[in-house]
């Protein structure tokens, strides 16, 4: 045995009892960490990805994205915006495609996990009122342009997982600010 394992058993034993308990916390906080941290990585993979591959997706046939906005708002009722189809396509787009890759740049990572809940609501809440419609609903969502074609009910499914998902992300990060700022 060295030294200085010697002299921190020493320590260890020769001390008051808050002193050992405060040193299994900080053992018990940091493992509490590296599991928070390992499952907000893969949520923020999950979600990155999900948003990169629909951008790429939609930016293929862009055409066809502007086409399905075009639906979208003629459903909504929002007719002052026709003519605009293409341009609203390519902001999501490219949105969708900034929002994906910022998530894998740690840097903006503690941005981004406010967006996609928001992000995540707006898609919901439109999937939702395209399932429930009584006028006749949208077949497919575009949600991955034309290389996969969702129904409405899919489309909701998958927009709330991924709401589930992103604000599990934001409540664990959340959770780990306030842990760090109370130690």
């Amino acid at each position: 045995m060295n030294e200085h394992a010697r002299d921190a058993i020493f320590f260890y034993y020769n001390t008051d009892d808050t002193f050992r308990k405060s040193l299994v916390y900080q053992k018990r906080y940091q493992r509490e960490m590296n599991n928070h941290n390992f499952a907000r990585n893969i949520a923020n993979v999950i979600l990155g990805t999900t948003f990169i591959i629909s951008s790429l997706t939609k930016l293929y046939s862009l055409q066809s994205f502007a086409n399905t906005i075009g639906d979208y708002l003629h459903f909504l009722g929002l007719y002052f915006l026709k003519g605009n189809e293409i341009t609203i396509a390519t902001v999501i787009c490219v949105g969708e495609l900034f929002i994906g890759i910022s998530s894998f740049i740690s840097k903006f990572a503690q941005k981004t996990v406010w967006i996609y809940p928001i992000a995540m609501s707006f898609f919901t809440y439109i999937s939702f009122l395209n399932l429930t419609s009584l006028y006749g609903q949208i077949e497919s969502c575009g949600c991955f342009g034309e290389l996969i074609h969702l129904t409405p009910i899919e489309s909701f499914w998958k927009n709330l997982i991924l709401l589930i998902v992103s604000l599990a992300t934001l409540l664990l990060t959340e959770y780990d600010k306030y842990k760090h700022n109370e130690k």
